[in-house]
């Protein structure tokens, strides 16, 4: 089964109800599934329109299916006061597409999940209304989320955080519950002037505190913070704030801060983008390891050695010049180097307005990021085959950069170019429901006029913009997993996408002397799909170690697969700990002619060339010579015959006598045909 949150991943219900599958599996397996549409309950204990997990193994054996009472609901009449209406409607039909508590984000283990209500009454036991307040389930209680720190008040004087969204606007809410779910970032417009701030909920202790509140009398501006991400422990928060929030910021534009709950008080908040002589003018923050000690953002300023100011970093107007428009950096525990500059072409890439066009990914330890670009990076001509005039066609390029160790220097590479040197053969993207890409474009987020020679995917949107889970194509050692149209294996002959792995040296079997090692690459690309299919293949997700791959595919890969239909595949890396099952032997169909019973010949694939057999010229196979009779036997016949009788005691006399009877014979027969 592939992780929830896979591609493309509406389901329907009972009674023409639809849902989603909107995260991660929780430890009972699948997922948490939003139903839309009118009220049909999903559980006997059901009562009004709300979300529900689903639970494929509620004993936690993957050997037990659950066949029923699967679902539970997370919101029933019995957690909320008496009388409380939560569903949001009393007809028969729901008038949004979705009623009742919503889904916003919850922890990888399922056990904490935080739903969004806008009934106007509140859910549980609080002091104010709750409208458009924020919940968290836990073992079937709620608690509510959104309450402001102690002595600030909404602009109807209460302490609920009216308006309250999950991270930033729902859009972007990476990390924005722990995965312990102890602590909850959110965001809410406040105060007498509707202002948005950022906020900090720990659910262990029952506090609140304000993460965009200017420390050492600084704050210049009035932008509102916009979050980013956050460390799995939810005690590093990033976000970016025009404000000007410590004495260090920069001057203007908007800088990238740090909140660390474990710091000390009053001096929690770091400016991570200080750039003294001109705006640091951050655009988005592409990802953070999982302890936070390593972020990579875009900028427009010049931070780090090497940079250049970039001018307007962002914006949806793409040059058709290969001219520098942002700079990609890394901070690494408060250290700042250059990664790259990109181009205004690629900004979707980049910019990523919210997770669901976000293609960059960081590795959990921090150390690599994988990303795309149309510029030329690493020096390889990536204008496409098909371009007519210098220029006229860029494609993009899959890039991985390696911040380093003590014993190896930072690296950026570029994964997906061709080992050959040769320019690649792209394809121009189509939205959705193009006859050129259906599998590997199907949820994109490129113009029509973008050319794509690799890629990697996207954050999963379950509904309109919003992400909540990202596919794991990129490893902690550098594995990484991506799409190509670019044939870069001499067993990609199907002419369309296939999916590919890239090593750097050292990891898995990847070596300088291994035979899918490439200079060019400095790593080792191999195939992962057949390469022998005319139709798409699409990476879909992998395990975290890269040890199992899911993908895409029209092609029957195995015995049993006789349909026209796409498939989902696991190319399984067979360890002694986790060895391949066997293949299941599938009878093949009766034949009903002479022909059709004979075996199909072996040809040999003509990536290979001829067989030797067939370009053989000399003198050709030598004669056989004549058998020989081996000495043994005869020696074998004749002691069976002198053992028989009164001759089994006189061995000797017996086999003289019986040589001299022969010879007799011999001369015997002869004799007569002398005559």
């Amino acid at each position: 089964m592939i992780v929830s949150g896979g591609r493309n991943a509406g389901t329907g219900g009972p009674g023409g109800t639809g849902g989603h599958w909107s995260d991660p599996a929780p430890a009972t397996g699948c997922c948490i599934v939003q139903p839309f549409g009118s009220f049909t309950p999903l559980s006997p204990q059901a009562t009004e329109q709300t979300a529900y997990l689903r639970s494929d193994f509620p004993a936690g054996d993957p050997s037990s299916l659950c066949a029923e009472s699967c679902y539970t609901p997370l919101v029933t009449a019995s957690q909320v006061p008496a009388g409380t209406h939560f569903g949001e409607y009393k007809g028969e039909e729901c008038p949004h597409f979705f009623c009742g508590p919503r889904f916003r984000g919850a922890s990888p283990d399922g056990k904490h999940i935080v739903l969004e209500s806008q009934s106007p009454v509140r859910l549980t036991e609080t002091p104010n209304e709750g409208q458009h307040a924020l919940y968290e389930w836990s073992e079937g209680s709620l608690q509510m989320v959104s309450l402001l720190p102690e002595g600030e008040t909404n602009e109807h004087g209460g302490a609920v955080a009216l308006g309250a969204t999950l991270g930033q606007h729902n859009e972007d809410a990476r990390h924005a519950v722990s995965n312990d779910g102890s602590r909850i970032v959110f965001t809410t417009a406040s105060g007498e002037e509707h202002q948005e701030h950022l906020y900090l909920r720990d659910t262990t202790i029952g506090t609140t505190v304000r993460l965009d509140l200017p420390e050492g009398g600084a704050a210049t501006g009035s932008q509102a913070p916009r979050y980013m991400t956050a460390s799995a422990d939810g005690a590093r928060i990033f976000f970016l704030d025009e404000a000007g929030l410590t004495r260090a910021s920069s001057p203007g534009g908007e800088d990238l801060y740090e909140y660390d709950v474990q710091a000390p008080a009053g001096s929690r908040l770091k400016d991570l983008s200080v750039d003294r002589t001109e705006a640091a003018g951050v655009a988005n923050v592409i990802g953070a390891s999982e302890d936070g000690s390593y972020v990579y953002f875009t900028a427009a300023g010049a931070l780090a050695a090497g940079a250049s100011p970039a001018g307007e970093c962002g914006g949806n107007n793409p040059s058709p010049s290969d001219t520098l428009s942002c700079n990609l950096y890394v901070s690494h525990e408060g250290a700042i180097a250059l990664v790259a500059g990109l181009s205004q072409q690629d900004y979707p890439d980049w910019e990523a307005v919210n997770l669901s066009h976000l293609t960059g990914r960081v590795s959990p330890n921090g150390r690599y990021l994988a990303f795309m670009s149309q510029r030329s990076l690493t020096g390889y001509d990536n204008e496409d085959v098909s371009s007519k005039s210098p220029g006229e066609r860029l494609d993009e390029e899959v890039y991985l950069y390696d911040s380093g160790s003590s014993s190896h220097p930072p690296t950026l590479v570029c994964a997906s170019c061709n080992p050959t040197g040769a320019r690649p053969v792209g394809q121009e993207y189509h939205p959705s429901g193009s006859e050129q890409i259906d599998l590997v474009g199907a949820d994109r987020v490129w113009q029509e006029d973008t050319w794509l020679a690799a890629l990697v995917p996207p954050w999963t949107r379950f509904d309109g913009a919003e992400a909540r889970y990202q596919s794991r194509y990129l490893s902690n050692d550098g594995r990484l997993f991506f799409d190509s149209h670019d044939p870069l294996a001499p067993q990609d002959v199907g002419g369309s996408w296939g999916v590919y792995e890239y090593e750097p040296p050292g990891v898995g079997s990847c070596t300088t002397a291994a035979s899918g090692y490439s200079e060019r690459a400095a790593g080792c690309q191999s195939l992962i799909s057949s390469g022998t299919s005319g139709s798409e293949s699409a990476f879909l997700d992998a395990s975290e170690t890269g040890g199992d791959v899911f993908f895409l595919t029209y092609q029957d890969l195995v015995p049993g697969d006789y349909n026209d239909t796409p498939h989902v595949y696991d190319a399984h890396e067979c360890t002694a700990a986790s060895p391949c099952s066997p293949v299941s032997p599938v009878a093949s169909p009766p034949c009903e002619s002479g022909d059709a019973c004979k075996a199909a010949p072996n040809v040999q694939p003509a990536v290979f060339g001829a067989p030797p057999s067939a370009t053989f010229s000399g003198r050709g196979n030598l004669a056989p010579a004549a058998p020989v009779v081996p000495k043994k036997v005869v020696a074998e016949k004749t002691t069976v015959k002198c053992k028989q009788g009164k001759a089994r005691n006189k061995h000797g006399v017996c086999v003289a006598k019986s040589k001299r009877r022969k010879a007799k014979k011999s001369d015997q027969r002869s004799a007569k045909e002398g005559k």
